[in-house]
């Protein structure tokens, strides 16, 4: 007989049964159920969407603002390495007035040079520096450059050492 395997009736064939079936309070509730399962998966979905676009405007607004803190950063570095360098041109420039004997360590033979406060000498800084091995008061720099670019440099190793050695390390299961 057509319909019967092993002793059991297919319900797929009669659509009487079928219609049945359908109109069962269980499977109403069934189909109600799933419905309202469908209705909060596309709720959770849009809420997911919505989420992940204020996720991507956040981190799209964070890059921005550490890229623009990175930039004032370099340019008020830049600006105060300049500043400084300056400064120190006009200072190394400056001609100071000697009043001590002296010896100058570049001529031949280690001459002293005889400056009194009657007959002071003139020479710039740099001079001064050079062939004195000497640094008066108005020749000493009023600045923390050197301390400055000790912390950049410092940073920068540090920078650069995480970017060598501190990769993510991936863990294998």
């Amino acid at each position: 007989m057509q319909g019967e395997t092993s002793g059991t009736y297919e319900t797929e064939t009669d659509p009487m049964l079928n219609e049945i079936k359908d109109r069962t309070p269980l499977n109403e509730l069934k189909s109600k159920r799933n419905q309202v399962r469908n209705r909060a998966a596309s709720k959770m979905k849009e809420t997911i969407n919505k989420t992940d676009d204020r996720f991507e405007k956040a981190y799209y607004t964070f890059i921005c603002c550490f890229w623009t803190t990175i930039s004032i950063i370099g340019y008020v570095s830049y600006n105060y390495v300049t500043e400084c360098l300056d400064d120190r041109y006009i200072i190394d420039n400056t001609t100071t007035v000697i009043s001590e004997k002296l010896i100058d360590h570049e001529t031949p033979g280690k001459v002293q040079v005889n400056c009194t406060n009657d007959y002071p000498c003139r020479w710039n800084c740099t001079y001064i520096d050079k062939h004195f091995h000497k640094t008066p008061d108005e020749c000493t720099y009023h600045d923390n450059l050197n301390i400055f670019i000790g912390f950049t440099i410092g940073i920068s190793i540090c920078f650069c050492c995480q970017c060598v050695f501190g990769g993510s390390k991936e863990t294998t299961s």
